[in-house]
């Protein structure tokens, strides 16, 4: 299959993944930082980093990265 593709095609897909990987590197970097911070970084807070969907983003005042904010659930009454 991929020896249909063209160059460009390639360039291009590597490219996407060297963006990738270069996104979650930042990520991480921040999730570390937080940590140090005692900032939560709890999975309610951001869609697992695999699985971020630029589509349906947001983004962050701090930084340019995007991340995807999910409902946490409402504790319970006593």
């Amino acid at each position: 299959m991929l020896q249909s593709m063209t160059s460009s095609v390639l360039l291009d897909l590597a490219t996407l993944r060297h963006n990738l990987t270069e996104f979650k590197v930042r990520w991480l970097a921040h999730i570390e930082e937080w940590k140090a911070e005692n900032r939560p970084t709890t999975s309610s807070m951001l869609v697992r980093i695999g699985r971020t969907h630029v589509a349906g983003a947001a983004y962050c005042r701090d930084h340019e990265l995007p991340y995807r904010v999910q409902r946490t659930p409402r504790p319970e009454p006593d």
